[in-house]
């Protein structure tokens, strides 16, 4: 019987959905594009064909006096009362559980006996619930487990053995069962260490005593995963998914332990304050709390880097002061530079000392080409601070401004004439 209600309820509910989706479909249409007078009458009508009830037809005419429809919906009207009367006359006469039922299925919603079908309908089921219940009463009664009362009353509260089954639940629940239950339902060791002390000549201690077994075993093979990851995520894991576990305070230690190896690690990466030390800490801690820290200080140690090669570049002379295009540099025989009017007259000045060899000139770097990660600055372009480290005065993740070029070395005066 309950089956049946809820089968002729969901049908109920569906048909109500559906109604409900049809007129939100047609508002998201109406909304989209508007309709005129007539497209608005046939969608009206087509939403009364489609309930086909007189409620919906009665709207329609006095929605639509005037319409053509109007003659038919009345008609159909009539059908439908006719059609619900003879149904209404045969599950009376039938007078059963499931005439009444065939009755509501198609007419609950609008048909005049339909409360007083109902009412038949639950005077008719009552001797067929009360037999339900009986039978389920004598097999909680037979089973004597607190899940098995618990089960009839939660399916009979007002039956008429609800308060039978609740005086021997109290019973049930002051002996070793009831403890049991509590510590099962408590889902502890603490809990079930607490009842085999409590009872420990229970018939459910060799059951609490599997249930410990098996939780150890989860614990521990959750615990050797935690250690092969030996990182932060896996004990956090291990905490969040075993809140009893007896591996928790290790768990705890070794992340405090992680923590201090972090810090220590980060500290000696700022030390050396080179972009290899940054990657050492970042391959090594990849959960480490300065992972980004550590990222954006390569980052900038890679921009100092280019900056000052580049300056590096500009800046390097041919050993006698010049510098690339300056007039006296080697490198101011391009075309171009020896044209008409920039040609450099000879003299004394601009030839080379005796026996000097000709200055080694690095290629200018490629465009975009990152520098090597091992690549020093000379001392004398580092600010007098040591290789590889910002100067004191500059803050550890602030980056300082460039150093100012060197200054020119003074020109030796030239040798008299002979």
């Amino acid at each position: 019987m309950r089956e049946i209600r809820s089968n002729l309820s969901r049908s109920i509910s569906t048909r109500l959905r559906l109604a409900a989706a049809v007129s939100a479909l047609a508002l998201l249409a109406a909304c989209a594009t508007p309709l005129n007078p007539e497209q608005i009458h046939a969608r009206e009508w087509e939403t009364a064909a489609r309930a086909d009830t007189p409620p919906t037809y009665d709207q329609y005419v006095r929605l639509y006096p005037d319409s053509p429809n109007v003659p038919v919906a009345r008609a159909r009207i009539e059908a439908l009362r006719v059609e619900e009367a003879r149904a209404f006359a045969f599950a009376r006469q039938t007078d059963t559980e499931q005439a009444y039922l065939d009755y509501l299925y198609k007419y609950s919603t609008w048909g005049p006996g339909a409360a007083e079908a109902d009412g038949l309908r639950a005077e008719r089921a009552r001797p067929r619930l009360a037999a339900e219940e009986r039978t389920a009463w004598d097999s909680a009664r037979s089973a004597d487990r607190i899940e098995a009362y618990e089960a009839h009353l939660s399916r009979y509260p007002d039956g008429p053995h609800a308060s039978e089954a609740r005086t021997r639940l109290d019973r049930l629940w002051a002996t070793d069962e009831g403890g049991w239950v509590r510590a099962y339902r408590a889902g502890t060791p603490f809990a079930v260490d607490e009842f085999l002390r409590d009872w420990p000549r229970s018939q459910f201690a060799a059951e609490a005593r599997r249930w410990l077994d098996d939780f150890r075993l989860r614990d521990n093979e959750s615990w050797r995963v935690a250690l092969r990851s030996n990182s932060m995520r896996g004990y956090d894991y291990y905490l969040v998914n075993n809140p009893y576990g007896e591996w928790r305070r290790d768990a705890q230690n070794a992340i405090e332990d992680l923590r201090r190896q972090d810090y220590a690690a980060w500290l000696y990466a700022r030390q050396i304050d080179s972009y290899w030390g940054y990657e050492n800490y970042r391959s090594n801690y990849p959960w480490g709390v300065y992972y980004g820290d550590a990222w954006n200080r390569m980052d900038w140690l890679r921009d100092r880097d280019r900056s000052r090669s580049r300056d590096d570049d500009r800046n390097r002379g041919d050993g006698n002061g010049n510098r690339p295009g300056s007039g006296n540099a080697p490198g101011n025989n391009a075309p171009g530079n020896n044209a008409p009017g920039n040609s450099v007259a000879p003299g004394p000045g601009n030839a080379p000392a005796p026996g000097a060899q000709p200055p080694a000139v690095s290629p200018p770097p490629t465009e975009g080409a990152a520098p090597r990660p091992d690549w020093r600055p000379p001392r004398d372009q580092d600010d007098g601070a040591r290789p590889g480290r910002p100067p004191p005065s500059a803050s550890p993740l602030t980056p300082s401004p460039p150093p100012p070029p060197p200054p020119e070395p003074e020109l030796s005066p030239p040798p008299p004439p002979p």
